[in-house]
């Protein structure tokens, strides 16, 4: 019987050790995966953080030094090509230019986008699913096809004003993105809601407002942002759209740093730095939003 025993627990342990493998296996093949997650992660954002970097280290220097190394360190902390640029009254000029373009824009595509979004979801039926493939059929449109028709249109209609004339072109160029996400909330929105605000005596102004509005306050957030983001560093249009330098937007702006013969690069990286601080400071107070926003998306999907 001890044998039969002993080949009993041998056959037992190869089992337990059979049952046992897949799990151990499976484990390293998680940590694998995991592994080469970070890795790509620890890549890709070497990658994107170095860009910046670069500019931060080009605006520290001096001409002189960025000339003879632009690759390496600065040998000290500089701070004369920031207080060049804030000094610049041209500069200071677009920028104020930039702030009332985008700052005008903005909530006439965000306003005008949840009304619209709200309409097509809620209130137009297959009417509104015909306007909703208008706005997509706009987002497929190259900018480059639009630019000069776009400046023919504007003139034809009397806008003389460079910023005025871009402000209309901006909110239409949002709109087709803005209308769409806004469009996409507004139809995950339970209609019981709606209905039930009708049963208490809104009206449909009334149910938007009270019920709708304060529902909708993450995309909202999240379509001013963007506008704002694609607005404040759009450069193709304001180039084509803008006659007088005057009027010239800070990315227009910004091309005019770079001479004909020698461009001041250290100049040009600490203008570029300043000009990313707006929108760093608007993500940064809206990211909570922002980032439920995105969740309820992937939840939804």
């Amino acid at each position: 019987m001890a044998p039969e025993a002993a080949a009993g627990a041998a056959i037992t342990e190869t089992r337990g050790e059979a049952v046992q493998h897949p799990e151990s296996s499976s484990k390293r093949g998680r940590v694998l995966r995991e592994l080469t997650r970070y890795a790509i992660l620890v890549v890709a954002s070497a990658i994107s953080l170095y860009p910046v970097l670069w500019l931060i280290s080009a605006s520290l220097k001096s001409q002189s030094e960025y000339v003879q190394d632009p690759t390496a360190l600065p040998s000290g902390l500089s701070f004369d090509n920031f207080s060049a640029v804030l000094g610049d009254h041209q500069i200071l000029g677009y920028v104020l230019n930039s702030l009332i373009v985008v700052g005008v824009a903005v909530p006439v595509v965000t306003f005008t986008a949840v009304l619209a979004g709200y309409a097509i979801a809620r209130l137009w039926g297959r009417a509104g699913m015909a306007i909703l493939f208008v706005f997509l059929f706009s987002e497929l449109v190259p900018l480059a096809i639009v630019a000069i028709p776009l400046l023919l249109t504007v003139k034809e209609i009397g806008l003389q004003s460079g910023l005025l004339r871009v402000i209309c072109v901006y909110s239409v160029l949002m709109m087709g993105f803005a209308v769409l996400l806004s469009w996409a909330f507004f139809r995950s929105v339970p209609e019981e809601l709606r209905e039930a605000a009708r049963l208490d005596g809104c009206g449909e102004f009334g149910v938007f407002r009270r019920i709708m509005l304060p529902l909708a306050r993450s995309p909202i957030t999240l379509i001013a942002v963007i506008s704002f983001i694609v607005l404040w560093n759009e450069l193709f249009l304001a180039v084509v759209l803008l006659d007088n330098a005057a009027d010239r937007t800070l990315p227009v702006g910004l091309t005019e740093l770079r001479g004909r013969y020698v461009t001041n690069w250290p100049k040009v990286a600490a203008a570029l730095l300043l000009s990313a601080i707006p929108t760093l400071i608007l993500y940064g107070l809206f990211q909570g939003r922002i980032a439920n926003q995105f969740s309820r998306s992937t939840t939804r999907e």
